[in-house]
C-alpha cells in the first residue's frame, strides 16, 4: 500500500473494520438489518413497538395487559372474552394513524376490564406501553356512543391524520325485556 503506514500488527485490524463495514452496508441494503423496533429478540412484526399494557387514568385502569388480536381493516372491530386487545389492522401505538384497542366494560356483578371507562373524561391521559420499554401518552379528546353495530377497523380509524388511540368499549347486552340502541364507547386521544 502506497502512502500509507500503519503500526506492525496494525493493518489486520484495519481490515477487520472495512470487512464488518462491508457487511453492514450489504446488510441494510438487503434488507437483512435488524427488524422494526431493534434487534432485542422480539420477533413479533412491529418489534419493539409491540404494545404490551395501556393505563387510561380516568377510567381507573392501571397497566393493563394488551393482547394481539388479528383483525383486517375491512373486519368488524373485534372483542376479546377478557382484558384489553389491540387490533393488528391498526396502526401501531405512537406511529401515524389510529392504534384500535378494544375491550369490555361488563355489567355491574361481571365487570369486564373497561368497567369504568363511563368515568373517562375529555383530558384525561392514556398511556400505552410498548415492549422496548418506552411509552406514548395520549389526550382524550372525544368520546362517543356507538349505535347498534361494531364499526370495521377501517370505520374506526378513519379520518386518522395524527398519531392516535381509539378504544372501543363494548357495553353488556340489555337485561331481559330491555331496549338499548348503544353497544358502547368509541374513545378518541391524540398523542403528546
Amino acid at each position: 500500500m502506497s502512502g500509507a503506514k500503519f503500526p506492525r500488527g496494525a493493518a489486520g485490524g484495519w481490515r477487520a473494520a472495512v470487512a464488518v463495514a462491508l457487511i453492514a452496508l450489504a446488510s441494510s441494503l438487503t434488507g437483512c438489518a435488524s427488524p422494526v423496533g431493534g434487534d432485542r429478540g422480539d420477533d413479533r412484526p412491529h418489534g419493539g413497538r409491540t404494545p404490551t399494557a395501556v393505563t387510561i387514568g380516568g377510567a381507573g385502569l392501571r397497566g393493563a395487559d394488551v393482547t394481539e388480536l388479528r383483525v383486517d381493516k375491512g373486519e368488524e372491530v373485534a372483542v376479546p372474552d377478557a382484558g384489553v386487545a389491540w387490533l393488528t389492522g391498526s396502526a401501531v401505538p405512537g406511529a401515524k394513524g389510529a392504534a384500535v384497542f378494544s375491550g369490555r366494560m361488563g355489567a355491574k356483578e361481571r365487570p369486564g376490564s373497561l368497567h369504568a371507562v363511563g368515568r373517562v373524561a375529555i383530558g384525561d391521559e392514556a398511556v400505552v406501553e410498548h415492549a422496548d420499554g418506552s411509552r406514548t401518552t395520549f389526550t382524550v379528546d372525544r368520546i362517543q356512543m356507538i349505535s347498534r353495530g361494531l364499526p370495521t377497523v377501517e370505520g374506526v380509524t378513519k379520518g386518522a391524520d395524527r398519531r392516535e388511540l381509539r378504544i372501543v368499549a363494548v357495553a353488556p347486552p340489555p337485561e331481559k325485556g330491555e331496549e338499548s340502541a348503544d353497544v358502547g364507547l368509541l374513545i378518541s386521544a391524540t398523542a403528546r
